[in-house]
């Protein structure tokens, strides 16, 4: 961050960065968007990608410590397409417990090889399979799907898993956090819920509840 706003922003190998304040902070940011958006913005307007057969996966880990997460959730919801037509081109894979480029089994090579399958072969990525140690592996599920358990089988197992949506959980765990029912939010959790789903204003049942106080 620091480096950025020295060479980038403010372009000044002097610049110190203890000058900054919350005001002047936002002012910078704007200032960021307005220099380098063209060339490392993000484009939620994918078709020209999608009528040229383009196929993409990004993946994200949960625990990481200098991007977080949530603005990958923000930009696969903002993509301009229904969520059935996003992902016949686009899918995304959230890591739980992988920092910041690895752990929790987060394997960059075998991302890679799911985008050629599915680029050379037509093999669509439903879930990947982390390998999260040695005596432990998990489904990695394509987002918005979640993990469920299959009532047999060894948890440490990830074929004793399958992929689920869990769309109309997730409606009610948005009521429910929005309204302040949080006993009802945290059995709907329990039971299943994606802790990710938003509403159509991009707003998590975190959101929604720390708004209600």
């Amino acid at each position: 961050a620091v480096h950025h706003f020295t060479y980038w922003i403010k372009q000044d190998a002097a610049f110190d960065w203890r000058t900054v304040t919350e005001a002047s902070f936002f002012d910078d940011f704007l200032t960021s968007v307005e220099k380098f958006n063209e060339v490392i913005g993000t484009d939620d307007d994918l078709r020209d990608f999608r009528k040229a057969g383009g196929k993409m996966i990004t993946y994200h880990g949960l625990f990481d410590q200098l991007i977080m997460p949530r603005g990958t959730y923000n930009y696969y919801n903002r993509v301009k397409d229904s969520l059935s037509d996003k992902q016949k081109y686009y899918r995304f894979f959230p890591y739980p417990n992988a920092g910041h480029c690895g752990g929790a089994g987060l394997n960059e090579g075998q991302l890679f090889s799911a985008l050629v399958d599915w680029v050379e072969h037509g093999v669509e990525p439903e879930y990947l399979v982390a390998q999260v140690s040695a005596t432990r592996t998990r489904k990695i599920c394509k987002y918005p799907d979640v993990q469920m358990y299959n009532g047999i089988g060894g948890i440490d197992d990830h074929n004793s898993f399958t992929c689920q949506v869990r769309k109309k959980d997730d409606k009610a765990l948005l009521e429910a956090a929005e309204t302040g029912h949080a006993q009802r939010a945290w059995s709907l959790l329990r039971a299943g819920a994606n802790p990710n789903a938003q509403n159509e204003r991009g707003e998590t049942a975190l959101h929604l509840a720390a708004a209600g106080g």
